[in-house]
Formats: structure tokens, sequence, C-alpha cells
């Protein structure tokens, strides 16, 4: 609950750099599953 009320009492500009973090997370996140998934087949291949 205190987290959903610090989010609805953010700055436009704190929700940016939120935004964006959240952005760049995802897509680290996304592409270490990528990574993981790349080795995987490549040792099944062996």
């Amino acid at each position: 609950m205190q987290v959903i009320e610090r989010v609805k009492n953010m700055s436009d500009n704190e929700i940016n750099i939120l935004d964006i973090f959240m952005e760049g997370f995802l897509s680290g996140m996304q592409t270490a599953r990528d990574e993981m998934e790349k080795q995987q087949s490549s040792e099944h291949l062996k």
C-alpha cells in the first residue's frame, strides 16, 4: 500500500524517470532470457 501511495504522489518528472527505468529494466531482463535460451540451445546441439 505504501508503494501505491508513493507512486500516486509522484511528480510528472519522477514518473518519467520511473518509466524510463522500468523500460530499461524489462529490456535487460528480456536480453538475459534471450542469452540464456541461446546458450541452452547451443549446449543441446553439442
